[in-house]
């Protein structure tokens, strides 16, 4: 795909939405179903090529922390958005991307259904194990949808095997109605999933 500068979670947070990302449930039969990756969402692409300077330098300066919330968990057709959360559109995400795609001078249309944070990544072949995984993430209160937007509970989970070193998180206070969007990384997303490469990160403040 290219090169994309990535909004992370906390460390923390990272933890606990890892837990619920990295894991395969034997219902998965593709390969390429289920593989691992950061918790994030993606404010732009841009070719390979692009030196990583570029994108470092495209980061406002003296950039604070952006919050994030969560607005519903949905499924959809395209591979790198199977199962995802769905981000409310908050002035300073909107902001951020646009000082971004101006200062990289992007004129195409930065990231689909943006902003969004990717749960899953799950192969088109079986796509109906995308509503499935989020048929059971409802039903054992993992995903748990409200009036005023939708929590994920990380310490539930749906059945899989965990493929990651990950513990589960205590089931006080597990509940993320969001995340503060604390670093943004470059990260170089050529190739499988897995063998994604993050080659900077930036702290905000």
């Amino acid at each position: 795909m290219g090169l994309s500068l990535w909004l992370v979670p906390t460390a923390e947070q990272s933890a606990k939405l890892s837990w619920l990302m990295h894991i395969r449930p034997p219902t998965a039969k593709m390969f390429n179903s289920y593989p691992r990756f950061h918790p994030h969402i993606t404010l732009v692409t841009v070719p390979s090529t692009t030196p990583v300077e570029e994108l470092v330098a495209a980061i406002p300066s003296r950039q604070s922390q952006v919050k994030v919330a969560f607005s519903d968990v949905v499924v959809s057709n395209a591979y790198f958005r199977s199962v995802l959360a769905t981000i409310e559109p908050s002035p300073y995400i909107m902001s951020l991307q646009t000082e971004i795609v101006e200062s990289l001078k992007i004129r195409n249309p930065p990231s689909p259904m943006f902003p969004h944070m990717s749960i899953y990544y799950i192969d088109d072949t079986e796509a109906e194990e995308r509503t499935r995984i989020l048929q059971e993430l409802e039903a054992n209160g993992t995903v748990i949808k409200t009036e005023e937007g939708v929590q994920i509970h990380t310490s539930v989970g749906p059945v899989g095997v965990p493929t990651g070193p990950e513990t589960r998180p205590e089931p006080h206070d597990d509940a993320l109605q969001g995340f503060d969007g604390a670093e943004i990384w470059v990260a170089l997303c050529d190739g499988p999933v897995e063998s994604w490469t993050v080659l900077e990160k930036v702290v905000l403040h």
